[in-house]
């Protein structure tokens, strides 16, 4: 590895980093570790270190992943980088292991401002880590928890991760972004019973938090709930969660909403006035009654990107999710910029040219336009002067699939694409 080019960019050093090809960076995405060779972390600490340190002046943003061959970077040069940086921004942490101890104090004594943002979807056996998901430098949390029964069917008997969870963010008190993605647990393995253990009675219910009267959740920026398959539960909206919820934390700073894999009715019910910063939004409209739905959508005035979504919970109004997509529409389509509609129940005939025509006008100044029904897809991109056409005219533009998969475009706790790779 070598250093191509540096200069300044006002008071901002940035480098160009060249292994067969060049890009600027302001990342150190550390990876499948090297015997030395370029992209190798000596190779990277030795750059880092050149010239007085400048180059390890511009790192902002340090990144482990995730290694699917089970080969990880040492603690030791994890603890380097840490160490010769002086202006981290963030820290990911994407691997399945605990994050050494060490490496978390340094973390917290080298870069008391830098944002721990932690992604782990792939657990397996191994119990919460304590130390970091109680750090209060924890900003995003990207994370799927284990619902699992004690060899019992009903909802009583049953036990999941969530209850530590929500004891160790409330410690850490600084969490902004929070994607929970509920497993279903089998009740046999070692950590299921190591957690059966120690739970409390309090911790026994269903799936979702349990708040108690003192308890004061971190201020969320974004909120996403989502289900790993369909054998998982739904976290549970219930009435009187939602009152508590509402209760043990502040919502005024909620951006971003994904409740599209349950019923969401008694949240929007409470949360209504209290979102006026929400500018994206993911739910079944078909699981929420129309007066509890519309005043909702009263208290949103900067909601801009909506994905509405049929799934299980429509089962609570079958049949009605085209009809409350037009309600929808008919209520903010004029200040939407972006709208994404998916069904796979089985219960919603495929779309129409004229019915997506009839959605375009009520939503004149789309940008974004996506629907996936029953495994048909039609989509629309437009800026400029096309943004103000007519609604025949958009749809003309659009592009159809049989086959293509939606999904809203998901936040990255790594946002820069300018990487260094190790």
């Amino acid at each position: 590895m070598t250093v191509g080019a540096c200069k300044e960019r006002g008071s901002t050093m940035t480098a160009r980093i060249t292994n067969g090809l060049g890009w600027p960076f302001r990342t150190i995405n550390s990876g499948k570790p090297k015997q030395g060779g370029h992209g190798s972390p000596a190779s990277i600490m030795r750059s880092l270190n050149r010239n007085g340190g400048r180059l390890a002046k511009t790192v902002r943003h340090l990144v482990i992943p995730s290694y699917p061959d089970r080969s990880y970077t040492s603690p030791a040069t994890i603890l380097h980088i840490i160490e010769c940086t002086q202006n981290l921004a963030s820290f990911s942490w994407n691997a399945d292991y605990a994050i050494p101890l060490l490496v978390l104090e340094a973390l917290h004594r080298n870069h008391p401002s830098a944002q721990l943002k932690v992604m782990n979807h792939n657990r397996k056996d191994l119990a919460l880590d304590e130390a970091l998901l109680s750090s209060p430098q924890l900003h995003t949390l990207d994370i799927t928890v284990r619902c699992f029964h004690r060899g019992a069917t009903r909802r009583q008997d049953e036990n999941s991760d969530l209850s530590k969870l929500k004891t160790l963010l409330m410690r850490g008190r600084n969490l902004k972004v929070l994607r929970l993605r509920l497993s279903k647990q089998q009740h046999f393995t070692m950590a299921a019973r190591s957690q059966r253990n120690s739970y409390t009675a309090m911790a026994v219910g269903g799936s979702h938090f349990r708040f108690q009267e003192t308890d004061t959740f971190p201020t969320l920026e974004e909120l996403v709930i989502t289900r790993a398959d369909d054998l998982a539960h739904a976290y549970e909206l219930s009435p009187k969660h939602c009152s508590d919820w509402v209760y043990a934390m502040d919502w005024s700073e909620m951006r971003i909403l994904d409740v599209a894999s349950t019923n969401s009715e008694h949240l929007l019910r409470e949360i209504a006035g209290l979102v006026p910063k929400l500018h994206t939004l993911s739910l079944n409209p078909s699981s929420i009654d129309c007066a509890t739905l519309q005043s909702f959508l009263e208290t949103v005035p900067l909601l801009s990107d909506l994905k509405l979504v049929a799934g299980s919970t429509s089962n609570v109004y079958i049949g009605s999710f085209d009809k409350a997509v037009t309600r929808v529409c008919e209520a903010i389509g004029t200040q939407l910029r972006s709208l994404q509609i998916e069904s796979r129940s089985g219960m919603v005939m495929p779309w129409q040219d004229q019915r997506i025509q009839e959605v375009l006008e009520l939503c004149p100044q789309l940008r974004y336009f996506e629907s996936v029904i029953e495994g048909l897809g039609s989509t629309g991109k437009w800026d400029g002067d096309v943004v103000g056409k007519s609604a025949s005219y958009k749809r003309a533009l659009m592009s159809s699939t049989s086959t293509r998969e939606s999904g809203m475009q998901s936040f990255s706790p790594f946002e820069s694409c300018e990487t260094i790779h190790c």
